[in-house]
């Protein structure tokens, strides 16, 4: 993997520990599935179109732990979003200086390998005559594309996920493209703690609509090939992925670095959300090839 590091760190200094280790099997699941996916044919492009990336540094750490990869990768988030982050990568050299121009607006960057993009996802997902779809440049539409929602799709409604992902399915890629969609959710809404954890998120006026929409594993591999993703579905709940991914030494150096007391809560937490990964090979079998030996819950 490329970092042992989470990519983006939670609130609530109560929590904290707790918080961590959930962010750590979220951060260790996302680069099993990444790292797989580029070190399959290696030689070959990729692409990868991270919706909702926020604070998101992955694009970074792979650049430096895979420097011979042949990657094109995406962020598509709000201005609001998007502008702060280019800022901070202007301050800070380590990642400035691996930019291969420099930024020409406050809220989008474009180049041949990393692309930022400033725009409302749910325009992908109703275009009209007044508003067509907006345009992403240097999306290849011909290379094989992960696909990547971490908390992202779960904020809207089902149709307009569907939308969303048949736009970038089918008119921004080639229906014979390579491609795959991770998945990362909230699950298991009908239990007691899926309940609080719903009526927690209403008091600030969060809603997810997916979560009520998607509520098992068996949900969300339907949903993936409901999507058109139909050469692979998968689904493990973090709790699952663990115990069964993450290796013992590993464990072991992840619980020397802070005490973690709360390990039944832990378990509660990590059985509430999930990893869904489908794809559908198109012209090459990268995807199957990758995910072949990533176990799956049952």
């Amino acid at each position: 993997m490329p970092s042992k590091a989470p990519t983006k760190m939670p609130r609530g200094a109560g929590r904290l520990p707790l918080l961590n280790r959930g962010s750590y099997v979220r951060t260790s699941a996302i680069d099993l599935l990444v790292t797989k996916f580029l070190l399959t044919y290696p030689s070959s492009a990729k692409q990868i179109v991270s919706l909702g990336a926020g604070t998101d540094t992955r694009f970074f750490r792979l650049l430096d732990a895979y420097p011979d990869v042949r990657l094109v990768y995406h962020e598509i988030d709000f201005p609001t979003n998007t502008s702060p982050k280019i800022a901070c990568i202007q301050r800070q050299p380590v990642l400035y200086r691996k930019l291969l121009q420099i930024p020409r607006t406050s809220s989008s960057y474009h180049s041949a390998t990393y692309n930022i993009h400033a725009l409302d996802l749910r325009t992908l997902a109703g275009p009209t005559d007044d508003a067509p779809l907006p345009e992403l440049p240097n999306l290849d539409p011909t290379i094989p594309t992960l696909i990547l929602s971490e908390m992202c799709l779960v904020y809207l409604q089902p149709q307009t996920v569907q939308g969303i992902v048949s736009a970038l399915t089918t008119h921004y890629l080639r229906p014979t493209t390579p491609t795959s969609l991770v998945l990362y959710e909230p699950i298991l809404p009908q239990d007691a703690f899926g309940r609080t954890m719903i009526s927690n998120l209403q008091t600030r006026n969060i809603h997810l609509p997916t979560l009520t929409a998607y509520p098992e594993l068996s949900d969300q591999r339907a949903r993936l090939s409901s999507y058109g993703f139909t050469d692979g579905t998968k689904a493990a709940d973090t709790a699952f992925i663990w115990k069964q991914w993450i290796p013992e030494d590993e464990k072991e150096r992840v619980a020397g670095l802070e005490m973690l007391d709360e390990l039944e809560e832990l378990e509660l937490l990590l059985k509430h959300y999930c990893f869904a990964w489908g794809w559908k090979d198109g012209e090459s079998d990268v995807f199957s090839k990758a995910w072949a030996d990533v176990q799956e819950q049952a």
